[in-house]
């Protein structure tokens, strides 16, 4: 065989992992079950025949280069289904949904170790869940969290960082329909803060993937959606 023939032959897989390795180092955000990126799952399936459990988001991201000192972040997320209205079990809105105390957050990364764990167990935060934000059939969900105003460190353009970890446990699936039903959950953007700059670095692409399935779920894309406060209000002395 020539050596042209041979190069032929291998320049399509050489292309293939020049391009894989460009795509895992661009900035951009990642979502999946259980992991980070491509070492999550890009869909879940539940039996729905229990009310115990925990269902683990993974949201994740690489930095643009520039990040100097990371304080704090905050991320826009949505939930879609294909049905015209958001079922009862995705109603979680505290106060007045059919599951208020089944959706929480945390930032805290001990059991994993497949991504850089960057605020090691010292941010603190909180989530903001909307029913019907842009459609009946849509949640809006937002997510902050911070650190010290001085303990902000670079953070590195070419790995990627834990971000959250969204948790929806499995309570009242016997009385609040709709755990059976198809949804997908998109992360839109991840803002990153740094000190003295009101203007953060907004990540909306994404480096893998930003969009995982429930129960094999269609995503239909996403809609952006800007930040809610002052970032600030949240730093800790």
């Amino acid at each position: 065989m020539t050596r042209a023939r041979l190069l032929w032959i291998r320049t399509p897989a050489i292309v293939a992992a020049l391009c894989l390795a460009q795509s895992v180092a661009a900035s951009g955000v990642n979502l999946s079950w259980n992991d980070c990126g491509a070492y999550g799952a890009s869909n879940r399936n539940s039996p729905c025949s229990a009310n115990s459990g925990t269902n683990a988001i993974i949201g994740s991201f690489v930095p643009p280069p520039g990040i100097n000192a990371l304080v704090a972040l905050e991320a826009t997320l949505q939930v879609q289904v294909s049905s015209p209205v958001l079922p009862s079990w995705w109603q979680m809105r505290a106060g007045n949904g059919c599951r208020p105390t089944s959706f929480s957050a945390q930032f805290a990364f001990q059991s994993l170790s497949s991504c850089i764990d960057y605020f090691q167990g010292q941010a603190i935060g909180g989530t903001d869940y909307a029913v019907g934000f842009g459609a009946a059939n849509r949640a809006r969900i937002r997510v902050v969290c911070a650190i010290g105003i001085d303990s902000g460190s670079p953070v590195d353009s070419g790995s990627e960082y834990y971000a959250f970890q969204l948790l929806f446990n499995n309570a009242r699936s016997d009385e609040c329909s709709g755990c059976l039903s198809p949804a997908c959950i998109i992360l839109d953007s991840i803002d990153l803060y740094q000190p003295g700059s009101d203007n953060p670095a907004k990540l909306t692409g994404p480096a893998n993937r930003s969009m995982v399935t429930w129960q094999g779920g269609e995503c239909s894309g996403g809609v952006r959606n800007r930040t809610f406060g002052q970032i600030k209000s949240i730093y800790r002395n």
